[in-house]
């Protein structure tokens, strides 16, 4: 059994959250899991792989391998160049980094990237997925998400290659909408800065203050 645990931001409790999601397994499944880490966060000193935990002479180490994006950063030209879809991922993710409090930025790298999808050769399907991911994760404002869509789509009928429709791009709006209220709404359950859940989500101040009725105070 692999479980893979994908962490956007420092976490002191972090290590042990693995341990115990690891050991869970074993107790579910009555075989050995096997886990492994993917550091989505921008701290370029956080690479927490390890559980120690000591009691009255007994000792439990539980390490685990860890990949961190960040560390690609050097190689950011070369994943933009792959016909990896993985490598596409990482790019995005680091490009999303990189941009974060400059959305003019990012609507010229979210465009950039999803015009490379096309010219990388991938089929269909693996463009929809990638094309999918990208508008998740690369969030901005409504205006330039609008300009964003009309853009690609102005690209797509250039080259003869409309692999989204417009009811999709539709369905996909209201579906990014939801997400992200989703996502607010499990970050403040967890006590979260509203400045940093709008980072996050990229839903303004006044969105989060809404959705925080019913969650409790919030933290500012």
């Amino acid at each position: 059994m692999i479980h893979v645990e994908v962490q956007g931001w420092k976490e002191k409790d972090f290590p042990r959250r693995v341990y115990v999601y690891n050991y869970r397994i074993h107790d579910l499944y009555n075989r050995p899991g096997v886990s492994l880490a993917v550091l989505a966060d921008d701290n370029e000193e956080w690479y927490d792989s390890v559980y120690i935990h000591k009691l009255w002479g007994c000792l439990t180490v539980f390490r685990f391998p860890t990949a961190k994006i960040f560390d690609y950063k050097k190689r950011l030209e070369e994943l933009e160049k792959s016909d990896n879809p993985f490598a596409v991922v990482v790019a995005v993710h680091l490009r999303t980094m990189e941009t974060k409090g400059n959305d003019t930025s990012r609507w010229n790298w979210k465009i950039e990237l999803t015009k490379s999808l096309y010219r990388r050769g991938f089929k269909k399907q693996d463009i929809l997925n990638l094309y999918h991911f990208i508008d998740w994760i690369m969030a901005l404002p409504e205006a330039l998400e609008k300009t964003y869509h009309q853009e690609i789509m102005r690209f797509e009928e250039e080259h003869k290659m409309q692999y989204i429709t417009t009811a999709e791009r539709i369905g996909m709006e209201k579906g990014r909408t939801e997400e992200k209220n989703e996502t607010a709404k499990n970050m403040l359950k967890l006590g979260m800065e509203i400045g940093l859940i709008c980072q996050v989500t990229g839903l303004s101040e006044e969105d989060v203050r809404k959705l925080s009725k019913g969650h409790g105070e919030v933290t500012h």
